[in-house]
Formats: structure tokens, C-alpha cells, sequence
């Protein structure tokens, strides 16, 4: 389902949990947030995704295929542990006013990139963003990079905040555009 307001929950307004849960589409919502965006009501997680819950897609590509998801401690959260969800896509999500992280791929704050072994989402890395230049009118260049698979395509998505987030790591307030990136032989 699509445009339902998901709100005032105590611990999650979406669970998606074990291995029979997979290939779900999360698209079009409010969660924990008012249609026009003006009362957030939350918990402590929007999306929580655990326990084998793999392939599933939280927003989309398509215009109104993303969710609207303030307010909560982690927006979209896919847990580590013994059976962690991959595969998950996070496409064109608004993720703001969170308390923690907006998308968080484990319960101890920020995941560096290059983290070893097996985990959530396979530990995919984050762009690196060096600068972000605009001609005042209609274009903004974007430069940075991304250490992924060797020779694999990637959706980075651009995304604006009118505040800084205190982790440092930036939330997803107002969805600027993507652009597909290739990795070379050496995977960047």
C-alpha cells in the first residue's frame, strides 16, 4: 500500500523480520509524519529490517515512490547479527530529523566504509563527497567517490538539508536527483 500515515508507534512503524519476508515494497508513505509534513509523532525506528529479511525495497525510483521518515532515532534501520538482511535498496527516501542516524546499518552509530565481513547490506560503503559547487540557477556539479564491487553500477542519490546533522553524517531532507555510477577495475 502507498500514502498511509504510519505514525506514534513505541518501537517501529514498519517491521520486516526473518526470511520469509522478503521482496516487500515500503513505497509512498508518511512515517511518523503528517501528509504535509508538519507534525512528526515517532519512535524509535521508521523501518527496521532483521533476521533474513533480505531483498526487500524501502521507496523507489519512480516519482511518490519514496517515503517520508522523520522524527525517529534510525530512519531505516538494517540490523546486524547472525542472520543480517542484504540486498535492501533505499531509494528515494526523505529521512530527516532523526535523533541518531537516518539509514543505520548497525546499533553502534556510524559504519566506516571498508568494514570487514559479512553484515547488513554487505556493509556498502557511502560515497565520499569532496565538493558541491551550483551556477545559482539551475545546476549543481557534485565531485567524490565510491569504493564498491569491481566494475558494478551504483545509484548515488543527492539529497539537501536546511541543518547539519550532529553525527556529521548529514540527513535526507529534500531529494536533489541520482546520478548511476560505474567502478572501475579497481573498484572506485
Amino acid at each position: 500500500a502507498d500514502q498511509n500515515v504510519i505514525a506514534a508507534n513505541d518501537y517501529a512503524a514498519i517491521a520486516i523480520h526473518g526470511s520469509s519476508a522478503q521482496d516487500n515494497e515500503i513505497i509512498g508513505n508518511h512515517i511518523g509524519t503528517s501528509p504535509d509534513g508538519a507534525t512528526v509523532w515517532a519512535g524509535h525506528y521508521g523501518v527496521i529490517l532483521w533476521d533474513g529479511a533480505d531483498n526487500n525495497t524501502i521507496g523507489g525510483t519512480s516519482p511518490g515512490q519514496g517515503n517520508t521518515i522523520a522524527g525517529y532515532d534510525r530512519g531505516v534501520y538494517v540490523a546486524s547479527g547472525a542472520d543480517s538482511p542484504v540486498g535492501v535498496s533505499i531509494l528515494g527516501n526523505e529521512i530527516f530529523q532523526s535523533n541518531w542516524l537516518g539509514i543505520a546499518l548497525s546499533d553502534d552509530g556510524p559504519t566506516a566504509n571498508n568494514t570487514p565481513g559479512p553484515g547488513p547490506n554487505n556493509y556498502q560503503n557511502y560515497p565520499l563527497l569532496s565538493s558541491a559547487t551550483t551556477n545559482g540557477t539551475d545546476s549543481i556539479t557534485i565531485d567524490g567517490n565510491l569504493q564498491g564491487a569491481v566494475s558494478t553500477t551504483y545509484r548515488v542519490e543527492f539529497f539537501s538539508a536546511a541543518a547539519g546533522h550532529a553525527t556529521g553524517y548529514g540527513e535526507a531532507e529534500q531529494y536533489l536527483g541520482h546520478a548511476d555510477v560505474t567502478t572501475d577495475t579497481g573498484g572506485l
